[in-house]
């Protein structure tokens, strides 16, 4: 599995760690096509792993 590095824009936070739903914006550093904008729901832990996932990519295409 890739791991990739997010910015949160808005998400709930404790402990240190995001739960619940979360807006997530990802700006690839190369590929300007493979960057989204979407909604996850981050797990007790803080992972978004098996979890609801929906996102719009920079070229318009619909994702979840």
């Amino acid at each position: 599995m890739e791991k990739v590095e997010v910015t949160l824009e808005m998400a709930a936070v404790y402990k240190g760690v995001p739960v619940g739903p979360a807006i997530i914006n990802y700006t690839h550093p190369q590929d300007k096509w493979d960057s989204f904008k979407g909604v996850g729901v981050f797990n007790n832990e803080g992972i978004l792993s098996d979890t609801s996932f929906a996102c719009i990519t920079a070229n318009g295409i619909g994702f979840s």
